[in-house]
């Protein structure tokens, strides 16, 4: 059948599946007609209709690619029904209308009593004309229905079976119907067999479209491919097809498993008991298909949109059941008669951190699933705490804000917060305060005790000295994951975390009153060790902390993160054996010992982590050395910053070995930053990027024999290493900022594979750039030469070449760069200049007509683009012209064919764009800052406009036109 009919019947069969649903007997639309004594059997006699017409639908879908007569016939059908469908859509918002008003009178109110009185005045003629439009509905389907026998439909009315409304589908697949859906299929079983579906948490795939496009066939062919079926141990197929109906699904899945006694009652909760005992352990595939959502009008989902608020039209949806707008981050406030929508169930409002729920959600009577909420207490539109005590819809996160507004123990029981167990994660929140009421603030801790399938918990701003019990209770904490201490300034103490057995995540800041984390903190347990399941702990901000009590009894077995920033007192040890640890960063801790000054080759502990991959030092001023061997080859990511007193006393150079210098066999990548005190450093060989900023004494750096870096980034260096082209054969990017006193490249020159080479405000190597032989060089891609001073000492005269297989060329403020250089470069793709005194000389010369993106900025020189300059530049794809002040026009001829973005900004000098020649397929122009074109541009009155008007995306001082 062809595809378009095929989804045209789809329309036409979820438009009928709409009308019934409106048609039903606990509808508004039922009670509306009762209440005002309008004749109820007219909607009986519009649903037989429409159920008659709905029985031979099926048979003229198929009929109506070889019957012209039919297709017409549906063409008629889909127009009545469309107009029932608006008509009775129109009926039933006038009658929630009226419900509301009924409901909330005061709404109905406006400011203007006429407008009021023309409102009621509608409604009563609305009323009037119901009766006669709906026959008049009747009598256009009841023409249709007569014409059923004519195109041979008339059997199914003759057929004594049972008719199927839906035809139920099974899980065999004809592979012959399949054609163009291999890589669908592909995904789809990428998507089963992945690591993310082998965990405990059930995977949803959802497979959506409109009826008729493919979906039953594309699942079949999933379900009965070998890979899935020898993955899964257990597959089911069910056909939804009705009405979504969680009894039958049960039933259905029990029967297809095997389990089911068809004698058993119909106590949905014991079925799924049954279903649960059969799935537990086993890895499943369940495929519920053909179910249908037709009420697109009752869910909105504006979730992750950049709305700052929601219009108050919104509250008219009155048949809206679902509202989404998680993730709304400019969200601030929702409308003031939110109650309107009185079918309104279900809202997320999860990471919308401008918005704070409302007060008046607690009027939506209707509402069963609110998720994020975020309340604010206290104050004229604050919520109260028995407000919480009514929200039984709270699911998901839930927030507590201004606690310091709760005034005793009495009033902090009424919000019930013990049968919130929906909720999973809470946030409990006090503002700043200099108030002295610690014994309160613990006692409204500790009624607010949520319920014990709480997962994430964070505590913050809690004024009291100590934590309340519960918050240690492994047994009542028993599904906590994650818990979060912050800026708790006055407790004194930790509470006993060791034993909560779920818990993974920890992060404890902003603690300014605890001194010590003592053995109270692991928990009472002889048997089970502290912190079993905890994977990442974060101390943090934690002025006064001077010790950390270790109990050396193989406490956190599971730690993979640690980090300690900001705890300037901190000098005790820390956890010994941390076999699981990947990563660890230690910040702004100058005291952190075990001997003074520290020296990490004499730090055993590191022994213990045996699965360590990075390692982060920084501001810690004790550190005077680096390890040689004693660090565990695993480590892939050393970072050193700000160190002041690391250096390295053993003397290096080509007389050591490489066992006794090693730093690490293994690192991958190694970062050392402000580091004063380094005069020398050795690359070990198994270092891949090795980045030096901000140590001015550096003067040299070694290089064992081959060392396998690929990236080596220096700024303030000295020196380069001797011997690169030998002993730093894999080397493929050297960026050198700032190093003003390297003078020369090595004898030898630079390493053969070099891809990539940065020269960034080092005067003197620049001066001497005649030396550099790049031309050598035949991998070299990118060259990028940044001059912060000037070269008139240059040696030689400027007759320096490159090599022709670069492709990125950047060159700033070189004030004897020649055109010749240019010459060999025949790959040349991309080309940024910047501050080039003889610029115009440079362009009339020729650029490569290889390039492809031309960027042209600073030039005060540049007065005019000539023709020539840009005439044979056949390939070029982006133009950008920037901060050229001198520069009055552009060429006069036409610009590349192959133009797709031209770009002009801070040129407040150019005057004319040659808009006769932009070529007619340039996709985007940008134009900022050049005053006197923008008049030029003006929005359908400036003298360019209608030569550019054709331009899909016009930016004119970034205002999209």
């Amino acid at each position: 059948m062809d595809i378009g009919l095929a989804v045209g019947g789809a329309f036409l069969s979820s438009a009928l599946n709409v009308l019934f649903d409106r048609l039903a007997p606990q509808g508004e639309l039922l009670k509306m007609f009762q209440k005002h004594k309008l004749d109820v059997g007219l909607l009986e006699k519009l649903e037989d209709i429409l159920l008659g017409l709905q029985i031979v639908l099926s048979e003229a879908e198929n009929k109506q690619a070889s019957n012209p007569l039919t297709r017409k016939w549906m063409n008629k059908l889909q127009r009545a029904v469309d107009g029932a469908e608006n008509f009775l859509e129109e009926v039933n918002y006038e009658a929630l209308r009226l419900k509301v008003e009924g409901q909330h009178p005061n709404l109905a109110e406006t400011s203007n009593q006429q407008v009021s009185d023309l409102n009621l005045s509608l409604s009563d003629d609305f009323f009037l004309n119901i009766e006669e439009k709906l026959e008049d509905t009747i009598k256009k389907l009841e023409v249709l229905e007569k014409q059923i026998g004519r195109l041979g439909l008339q059997k199914y009315f003759d057929s004594d079976k049972k008719l199927e409304i839906r035809t139920l589908s099974t899980s065999l697949v004809d592979e012959s119907e399949i054609f163009g859906r291999e890589i669908e299929i592909e995904r789809l079983i990428d998507r089963l067999l992945s690591n993310d579906a082998n965990g405990k948490n059930l995977i949803v795939v959802p497979i959506v479209g409109m009826g008729g496009v493919g979906k039953t066939t594309l699942a079949k062919a999933v379900y009965n491919d070998k890979e899935v079926k020898d993955h899964f141990d257990l597959k089911v197929w069910f056909c939804v097809s009705e009405t979504y109906d969680a009894l039958r699904i049960t039933k259905g899945l029990l029967q297809e498993i095997g389990s089911f006694n068809l004698k058993v009652d119909d106590n949905l909760n014991q079925l799924q008991v049954k279903l649960k005992e059969r799935l537990n352990g086993k890895k499943f595939l369940i495929v519920l298909d053909d179910v249908w959502n037709d009420n697109y009008n009752e869910l909105l989902d504006l979730s992750r949109t950049d709305i700052t608020k929601l219009p108050d039209s919104i509250c008219a949806l009155y048949n809206l059941e679902t509202l989404l707008l998680s993730s709304c981050t400019y969200l601030e406030v929702l409308p003031a008669q939110m109650e309107n929508l009185i079918n309104l169930r279900h809202l997320d409002i999860r990471n919308t951190s401008c918005l704070k729920t409302p007060l008046h959600l607690r009027k939506m009577k209707s509402l069963q699933v609110l998720v994020g909420a975020e309340f604010l207490l206290g104050g004229p539109c604050g919520w109260r705490m028995e407000d919480l005590s009514e929200a039984h819809y709270l699911y998901g996160s839930l927030s507590i804000l201004e606690l310091q507004n709760v005034v005793d123990r009495r009033e902090a029981q009424k919000a019930n917060m013990r049968e919130k167990n929906h909720v999973e994660k809470l946030s409990l929140e006090w503002s700043e305060s200099d108030a002295d009421n610690s014994q309160t603030e613990r006692d409204i801790l500790d009624e607010l005790r949520p319920h014990t399938n709480i997962k994430e918990l964070q505590i913050c701003r809690y004024r009291g000295t100590q934590f309340p019990n519960w918050l240690d209770d492994h047994l009542f904490l028993n599904l906590l994951v994650q818990l979060s201490l912050i800026n708790c300034k006055d407790c004194f103490s930790l509470p006993a975390l060791g034993q909560l057995p779920s818990l993974k995540f920890l992060s404890i800041r902003d603690m300014h009153r605890i001194t010590e984390v003592t053995e109270e903190f692991y928990g009472s347990s002889s048997y089970k060790k502290s912190f079993n399941s905890l994977e990442k702990l974060e101390f943090a901000e934690m002025p006064e902390w001077k010790q950390w009590h270790v109990l050396r009894n193989g406490e956190f077995p599971a730690l993979q993160n640690l980090s300690i920033e900001d705890c300037p007192k901190l000098i005790g040890k820390f956890p010994e054996n941390l076999c699981s640890l990947t990563k660890l960063r230690i910040s702004r801790c100058p005291e952190l010992n075990l001997e003074t000054p520290i020296q990490l080759s004499s730090l055993k502990k590191f022994e213990g982590m045996k699965q360590i991959e990075e390692l982060s030092i920084s501001n810690c001023n004790s550190l005077t050395s680096l390890p040689t061997s004693t660090l565990p080859s695993t480590l892939k990511t050393i970072t050193l910053c700000c160190c002041r007193k690391l250096k390295l006393d053993t003397s290096v150079g080509d007389r050591l070995t490489l066992t006794s210098c090693e730093l690490v066999p293994r690192a991958c990548y190694l970062y050392v930053n402000s580091c004063p005190n380094l005069t020398r450093f050795f690359i070990p060989n198994g270092t891949e990027r090795l980045d030096i900023s901000c140590c001015e004494n550096l003067e040299l750096l070694s290089v064992a024999w081959g060392t396998q870096i690929t990236s080596l980034e220096c700024e303030k260096l000295k020196r380069l290493p001797e011997r690169m082209q030998e002993l730093l054969p894999s080397l493929k990017g050297l960026q050198l900022w700032n190093c003003p006193e390297i003078e020369s490249f090595p004898d030898g020159g630079l390493p053969f594979n070099l891809q990539l080479l940065v020269i960034d405000d080092c005067k003197k190597l620049v001066n001497g750039r005649k030396e550099w032989h790049l031309q050598r060089l035949p991998s070299l891609r990118e060259l990028y030469i940044i001059h912060n001073d000037s070269d008139e000492e240059i040696v030689g005269g400027e007759n320096w070449e490159l090599p022709c297989s670069i492709r990125r060329l950047t060159i700033d403020n070189l004030t004897t760069f020649s055109s010749q250089a240019l010459k060999s470069l025949t790959s040349l793709e991309y080309l940024r200049t910047c501050s080039l005194p003889q610029i115009q000389s440079l362009l009339e010369q020729g650029l490569p007509s290889s390039l492809s993106k031309l960027y042209l900025s600073d030039h005060d020189e540049l007065h005019s683009l000539r023709t020539e300059a840009l005439g044979h530049l056949t390939s070029l794809q982006s133009l950008e012209i920037s901060n050229c002040h001198q520069l009055q026009s552009l060429p006069e001829s036409e610009l590349p064919s192959s133009l797709s973005k031209l770009t002009i900004y801070n040129c407040p000098n150019l005057q004319s764009l040659p808009v006769k020649w932009i070529a007619s397929s340039l996709p985007k122009l940008s134009i900022r800052n050049c005053p006197l074109l923008k008049p030029l541009l003006e929005f359908d009155k400036g003298e360019y406009w209608s030569k550019i008007a054709h331009i899909p995306e016009i930016y004119i001082d970034d205002e999209v036109m």
